[in-house]
This record gives structure tokens, sequence and C-alpha cells, in this order.
């Protein structure tokens, strides 16, 4: 089961606590100078207060959460995706989201 939501007001150990041993959470970012401009973006898998490989760990929960409004509605499917380049990208996690 995946789970996305905006803005996380839980302390992430309840959260992992209250799914059991085999859940995570994704925390990802973003940020740029102009547009176009130059740009950068970073993601950290939680199991914990450790931080982990992107590696198959056995999850059978994911929590991702991020500040970008935009990615996370175009994410979700609620916002159209515009640039061909991040549409492919969308469609990839949609589809990695849905064998949870």
């Amino acid at each position: 089961m995946l789970h996305t939501q905006q803005f996380l007001e839980k302390n992430i150990q309840d959260v992992l606590e209250a799914w059991g041993k085999r859940s995570c959470i994704l925390e990802f970012d973003g940020a740029n100078s102009g547009n176009p401009g130059r740009s950068g973006a970073g993601a950290v898998l939680r199991d914990g207060n450790q931080v982990q490989r992107f590696t198959n760990q056995g999850y059978d929960r994911v929590y991702v959460r991020g500040d970008s409004q935009l990615v996370c509605n175009q994410f979700e499917g609620s916002w159209k995706v515009n640039n061909q380049n991040l549409s492919g990208l969308c469609n990839e996690a949609q589809q990695l989201r849905d064998n949870f």
C-alpha cells in the first residue's frame, strides 16, 4: 500500500510504529534557480531513524512525503503533466505505486 500526502504532520517514528516493521517513508525535495535554470533534487528512504539504500527492502507500505504541491497532485492524477519528459517519469512512478 502506498500513501501520499503533501505534508506529514505526524512524527516519522509514530507512523512507522503504527504500520509495523515492513513500512518506510520516502521523502523528496527539489529546488531550482530560474525557469529554465539550475536545479536539483534528492530523496531519502527512512526506516525508523535509519536511512536505507534504494534497494528492494521488502516493504509492504511506503509513505511518500514531499512539499511540492505540483509533484504530489500530478502523481495522484489530480493535475495533468504537461512536460513530455516528466510525463514518462510520472507514469513510471505510478506503475511502481500500483505494485503495492
